[in-house]
């Protein structure tokens, strides 16, 4: 018996108009505060704890899978999520390894959108409690693509 790949004459020489399935896209969650500030392309990167950290608590994001993308291939696709919720499509386009929270710029928290090098610091804290001024970060810079119909 001879399996249809989903795409082209079926068994019974019908054509079939059903494209292959594609394997669904990496994730990266954000919180809901900065969901408008992605939407409106002003928000360009993110900062997360490197994923080796014990301080990392970011289970809704796919940081290592997006991290060997990138790697390998330049830049990677993902959906932008919150809450579990698909928000957008972004292009990452390069990842910064060399920061930690201490070394965080103002251009930097410029990218992020938040007024200074100190506010974005702050809110890293807020987002990662347990961690310190020496924790390592991984800075995801991307753009947005389009946004998602929720």
């Amino acid at each position: 018996m001879t399996r249809s790949s989903g795409f082209g004459p079926d068994r019974t020489g019908q054509l079939s108009a059903k494209a292959p399935a594609t394997p669904p896209l990496l994730r990266l969650d954000f919180h809901p505060k900065y969901i408008h500030t992605i939407l409106n392309g002003v928000k360009t990167a993110t900062c997360r704890l490197n994923p080796l950290s014990p301080h990392d608590t970011d289970s809704a994001s796919d940081t290592n899978a997006i991290i060997d993308a990138v790697t390998t291939n330049g830049s990677v696709r993902v959906t932008a999520t919150s809450n579990g919720i698909n928000i957008a499509k972004i292009d990452i386009g390069s990842i910064d390894h060399s920061r930690t929270i201490a070394t965080v710029t103002e251009e930097l928290a410029e990218l992020e959108d938040f007024d200074s090098a100190s506010e974005l610091r702050t809110a890293i804290l807020s987002h990662y409690p347990h961690a310190n001024d020496a924790e390592q970060l991984v800075v995801f810079h991307f753009a947005l693509i389009c946004t998602v119909d929720r």
